[in-house]
């Protein structure tokens, strides 16, 4: 993890951890590998500080910002932790699909779009209709009803 990066609401900078590696690694572990056995992701890790980065446009307007959400960093170094198991997990069981792209080490979107544009010329050469469907979905969030999300989080 980059040290730059921001911290969330427990104010622990990633560079604590780092600096401490020595001390920490042994009681995190055993805490980190009770909650696999007890399958528990604690309620502390799932809170998040908020806040808005600005898009474009008016400052003034708060439609022009985004919010971010900043998660403790040991919830950060558990999720990676997560990650770690369950890529070792599903690629030593051959389950993640050939058409995975997205989170795969070596494998990008040039990947992805090379494969697309291969199943159309297949498909074309092979004289098969072929139909797309492509969603944008940049200003998604800026779409939501903010009070019925509120209702639904509720």
């Amino acid at each position: 993890m980059a040290n730059k990066k921001s911290c969330g609401f427990d104010d622990l900078p990633v560079s604590i951890l780092k600096d401490n590696i020595d001390l920490l690694t042994v009681p995190l572990s055993i805490f980190y590998n009770k909650c696999f056995e007890k399958a528990v992701f604690p309620d502390q890790f799932k809170l998040a500080k908020v806040i808005p980065i600005f898009k474009k446009g008016s400052k003034t307007d708060p439609k022009n910002y985004r919010p971010i959400s900043l998660l403790p960093t040991l919830s950060k170094v558990f999720e990676k932790i997560i990650k770690h198991r369950l890529m070792i997990h599903l690629n030593m069981n051959n389950i993640i699909n050939l058409r995975q792209f997205g989170y795969q080490k070596g494998v990008g979107c040039s990947d992805a779009i090379n494969t697309l544009i291969n199943d159309i010329m297949n498909k074309i050469n092979n004289k098969l209709k072929v139909a797309g469907l492509f969603i944008g979905l940049s200003s998604a969030f800026d779409t939501i009803d903010y009070d019925l999300l509120i209702t639904k989080l509720e």
